[in-house]
């Protein structure tokens, strides 16, 4: 049984497509030993694959005994949350659900928690492939031109010694198959990654892109078979916002041995993060491996993420005033009070639909045209964000400028 002040919490969470959970830490001799589930959201469903129907009320070692095994103390984090009235947020893998959770966590009030969590577990799995994917593509081309300097030597060799030319040859031969066979692992290797890759030599000759690179870069086939990385310039420049702080990071890397990192924001909302290494041989840089991931929904989970944090604080406010709210009108009203006057929105709106009509509605900021909006509303008039997003989840317009044209509002 949750305390009359949190009834109204999992209301605003059935709406997320993150999990939501309330739950209550259970101490002995003031120690967390354990929690109870209190309330759960359907996405909590969904992506732990607890039905709520099995959990309410009941202990989380009851529910998940595993939980008492991983090295990751759950109970004594969400305890310490829960008994100090902390905020925490943390990426860790769960031992009882075999997957890896975004977390946020606070406490609403003395011995409770709110957990909202984010499933990364793909992220995470595409994050550990890529890693290994670059650091054999790295080991591979480290080989690739300790061959080149071998079959340098050979070739030195005949210069040196013409009488074993016939001996030397055969030597040669072999050791130019042997390099075929690498060349062909080592690009099929590139070509299986799902980074964009591209491989340049001495003074920006391209020696290697794969397809991917390409796509990401929306690369027209008229200049995939560039030989100058520079021949890629007047396609990729458009597309970002800070194009000259890339020429100049280009620029920058021709001189140092560093391994170096960045992140490149797009012009149409994508986000890419860019891998520089470079190719050392005999002490000289003699070319440069550059990766790019895109990781636009990554970078989209994180701001939800950190959107979500300022309503957690919101319902931080909410449960400062310790009463009870009478009517759903007054929660979704403080509400919206709340996330302009506390949270950094700049405007707030809250409409409620029952069975796909308009049932009531509240804001904060759009005072000048929200009573022609719901009267639009109650006349089964529909606006874009509504059509555009009937999928449960609580709608952050972070570009209105963009999303919302032609909308009255």
């Amino acid at each position: 049984m949750k305390p009359s002040y949190l009834e109204k919490i999992g209301e605003i969470f059935d709406y997320s497509s993150q999990g939501y959970a309330l739950h209550k830490i259970v101490l002995e001799n003031n120690i967390p030993v354990d929690y109870i589930f209190i309330d759960v959201n359907k996405s909590f469903e969904k992506i732990t694959g607890l039905k709520r129907t099995a959990i309410i009320d009941k202990r989380v070692t009851e529910v998940l005994p595993v939980i008492l095994t991983d090295k990751f103390n759950w109970i004594k984090i969400y305890g310490e949350i829960s008994l100090n009235q902390e905020k925490s947020s943390f990426v860790q893998y769960s031992k009882a659900l075999k997957k890896w959770f975004k977390v946020l966590a606070y406490s609403p009030g003395k011995e409770y928690f709110v957990t909202i969590f984010t499933d990364i577990t793909e992220i995470k799995k595409s994050e550990l492939k890529q890693k290994e994917i670059s650091d054999e593509y790295y080991s591979l081309n480290k080989e690739y031109l300790a061959q080149n300097e071998e079959l340098e030597s050979l070739l030195e060799e005949i210069s040196n010694h013409k009488g074993d030319l016939e001996k030397s040859t055969v030597e040669i031969i072999k050791q130019r198959d042997e390099i075929e066979k690498r060349q062909l692992f080592f690009k099929s290797v590139l070509e299986s990654t799902a980074d964009g890759i591209l491989v340049t030599g001495e003074n920006g000759r391209i020696d290697y892109v794969n397809t991917r690179f390409f796509e990401m870069w929306k690369i027209p086939a008229s200049k995939r078979t560039a030989s100058h990385y520079k021949e890629f310039l007047d396609i990729i420049l458009p597309q970002l916002i800070n194009s000259a702080q890339f020429l100049e990071k280009i620029d920058a890397l021709k001189q140092t041995t560093n391994i170096d990192f960045d992140i490149l924001s797009f012009k149409d909302g994508r986000v890419f993060e860019r891998y520089s290494k470079p190719i050392i041989s005999k002490s000289k840089i003699v070319g440069s491996i550059w990766s790019f991931r895109d990781i636009t929904v990554k970078k989209q989970q994180e701001n939800r993420l950190k959107n979500l944090n300022k309503i957690l604080y919101g319902f931080k406010e909410l449960n400062k005033l310790r009463v009870d709210v009478p009517s759903q009108q007054k929660l979704i009203q403080q509400f919206c009070n709340i996330a302009v006057n506390h949270m950094g929105f700049s405007t707030s709106m809250i409409n409620l639909y029952k069975n796909g009509k308009f049932s009531g509605g509240a804001h904060k900021g759009f005072d000048k045209c929200y009573d022609d909006f719901k009267m639009r509303l109650k006349n089964e008039e529909t606006f874009q964000c509504y059509r555009n997003h009937q999928n449960n989840e609580i709608l952050i317009i972070d570009n209105p400028e963009d999303y919302c044209k032609g909308c009255p509002m």
